[in-house]
């Protein structure tokens, strides 16, 4: 069945399995996740942990590395920590974090939305071996993103110097982005905007 959660807080890693459905956070209540060893979860279904399915309350979370799987759905994390993406196969893939790395490849079929939120908040993942669809790529003031995939790269959006995110005051700085193919094109959806602000 599908496995809610309220809270989940450990020194150590957490291993959380729904073997027929979806991993869920409570909907109507706070929920807090601190996993000091890193999260493996894995759904027939979803794995969103990340404010996305409250009536009420919000997931607060202090989350170092994710693993997951979710077979027939997306995954969704929320981390107020530097998180490393582990191996994650998924239909669409939503994180939000201060800063996000990887230490496996990344195969998302479909979106993939990562915001790091911190001001100099950077996205790094750059294992050729990633196999994302489309990409929304958002990061704050003074940040660098760095995205490789084996195949064609699909830009979504991009958006750096986004205060929005963060509450900082609108101010110019610096960034970088590099964005590679492997072994095919990059190209952009033309469905939004690619600002390297």
């Amino acid at each position: 069945s599908t496995a809610k959660l309220g809270a989940l807080q450990t020194s150590g890693a957490a291993n959380i399995t729904s073997r027929f459905q979806n991993i869920i956070e409570d909907s109507t209540t706070g929920v807090v996740l601190n996993v000091g060893g890193g999260l493996t979860a894995n759904a027939a279904g979803s794995i969103t942990l990340g404010n996305t399915t409250h009536t009420a309350g919000v997931t607060t979370s202090n989350i170092t590395a994710l693993n997951a799987t979710a077979t027939t759905g997306s995954v969704g994390l929320i981390s107020t920590a530097t998180l490393s993406l582990g191996s994650i196969a998924a239909n669409s893939l939503t994180i939000t974090a201060a800063n996000i790395t990887q230490s496996a490849p990344l195969n998302i079929f479909g979106l993939s939305t990562l915001n790091a939120t911190t001001e100099g908040g950077n996205i790094t993942l750059t294992n050729g071996s990633n196999n994302f669809g489309p990409l929304a790529l958002i990061a704050a003031r003074n940040a660098t993103i760095a995205v490789t995939e084996s195949n064609t790269l699909n830009l979504r959006t991009v958006t750096m110097g986004n205060q929005a995110s963060t509450g900082l005051a609108a101010a110019a700085g610096n960034g970088t982005l590099t964005i590679t193919s492997v072994n095919g094109d990059i190209i952009d959806t033309g469905l939004a905007f690619v600002t390297a602000g």
